[in-house]
């Protein structure tokens, strides 16, 4: 993930010395660049009137993440005019711990604490959402707490400027793919753009013969087909993906979705499953037009540092566990190697589908955002993840194709996850993010449910 971007000012007292409180406030400066941020603004600040006097320039620099850094006590006025006027941005509170002095064996204390605790009630009294780190005397800062809220800033500002684009609308009128752009906008930053299947085919129709054939050829190289395919379809999924490919980078998007089954599926023909798994690596990707899933995925994906997520569809429930797959699509990355491809053959329709087995990790964090209107709710919780069971779904030719799919132990309980899931689509990414998610909500206005 790139660098944040921060300001950092520096609180201090005007009775303690001041050769002192610089060098702490250089010390930090120095932590917080060594560990991968990059400091936009460092000023040490003293009083009310020094903090006035910083407002202006502080709104002018660009940044994702406010660090006030209590080097010492401080009066709470000068730290609640900073937070008031800068309550746009993620805050750190971080207080610098004393140290003991070699000679006396006296641990000099800055009072750091005493100033961060008179602060705190002021700025909950006006609903300005912070963080808090307090360094321990003569210990090593918390950088690690410290990165976790850098990456929460981080997800926010990503979050802003974000753009997916989708080719139709909430695919077989599916309620819970159904999104709200203004309030979207409003609460989490992301934009959405819609564009037509008709601008796929045109844009299919320019992809040059040679990069489908150089394509088709890898693909017959990289992947293990579980049924004979013909070249026409193998360059048929090349052509689909790089029109696809070519209009993301056009458009700059993070995401994409397609209407499959009553979109391209039914309209074309043919099924966008293993285009979408190869994008799925570059930019976050569901089926169905579901927005809000794809929302879903790029707060996973900028929370975790980069991974890829993916969203996987409820089949079964048994034991406390529930089965998820998708009939045909998985990013590539997280297949198990090589890929398996097979033909598509549910619904009359003609494509490929990606039925590669899925790294099983032991711990993934699964999410789902929705919404009542303007009021967004995020459902997150831990899970194991199994390999599946041995199963295939109703309606396909046999011998029936094996998707892409996990059994998930909802750390909150199987009841409590199908009550509060919101969707037929759950997202999920590798690791524990579940705190970092639930910060994240409250940060940008979410109820979070648990």
């Amino acid at each position: 993930m790139e660098k944040v971007r921060v300001g950092l000012v520096h609180l201090g007292f005007f009775a303690y010395p001041k050769d002192y409180l610089e060098k702490r406030s250089q010390e930090c400066r120095e932590i917080l660049e060594k560990n991968g941020f990059e400091v936009k603004f460092s000023r040490l600040v003293i009083g009310k009137e020094a903090a006035e006097q910083c407002v202006p320039e502080l709104q002018k620099v660009d940044m994702e993440l406010l660090v006030l850094n209590f080097v010492s006590w401080t009066n709470s006025p000068p730290v609640v005019h900073l937070a008031q006027n800068l309550k746009h941005l993620p805050i750190l509170i971080w207080g610098i711990g004393g140290r003991t002095n070699p000679t006396s064996g006296s641990l000099v204390s800055p009072a750091s604490v005493a100033g961060i605790t008179a602060a705190l009630f002021p700025l909950k009294a006006l609903h300005i959402p912070y963080f808090t780190v307090i360094d321990e005397p003569d210990q090593p800062s918390k950088i690690e707490e410290i990165k976790r809220v850098g990456r929460i800033a981080k997800t926010v500002a990503l979050l802003k400027n974000s753009r997916i684009g989708i080719a139709g609308y909430a695919d077989m009128g599916l309620y819970t793919a159904m999104y709200e752009g203004l309030s979207l906008k409003e609460k989490i930053g992301v934009e959405v753009e819609e564009f037509s299947l008709l601008e796929v085919v045109q844009a299919m129709e320019k992809v040059a013969p040679q990069k489908i054939t150089v394509l088709r050829e890898k693909m017959k190289n990289d992947w293990q087909f579980e049924a004979p395919v013909d070249d026409e379809i193998l360059n048929q999924t090349a052509r689909i993906y790089l029109a696809l490919e070519e209009r993301i980078k056009e458009r700059r998007y993070h995401g994409l979705s397609i209407k499959c089954v009553e979109g391209m599926s039914k309209v074309m023909g043919f099924t966008p499953c293993v285009p979408l798994s190869l994008l799925s690596d570059q930019v976050v990707s569901t089926c169905e037009c579901d927005v809000p899933g794809m929302v879903t995925e790029l707060m996973l994906k900028y929370i975790s540092g980069g991974k890829t997520p993916t969203f996987m569809e409820h089949y079964e429930v048994r034991g406390g566990k529930v089965l998820v797959g998708v009939c045909g699509f998985a990013p590539f990355s997280l297949c198990q190697s090589p890929p398996h491809i097979n033909r598509y053959g549910w619904g009359g329709f003609t494509g490929l589908a990606n039925t590669s087995k899925i790294k099983v990790d032991e711990v993934v964090t699964v999410a789902r955002l929705s919404s009542f209107g303007s009021h967004y709710r995020l459902f997150v919780t831990r899970a194991k993840a199994y390999a599946p069971p041995l199963w295939e779904e109703l309606g396909w030719p046999q011998p029936a194709p094996r998707f892409p799919s996990l059994e998930l132990e909802p750390e909150c309980g199987i009841e409590h996850y199908i009550q509060e899931i919101s969707a037929q689509h759950c997202l999920l990414v590798e690791g524990d993010f579940v705190s970092d998610l639930v910060d994240l909500g409250r940060l940008l206005g979410i109820e979070v449910i648990q």
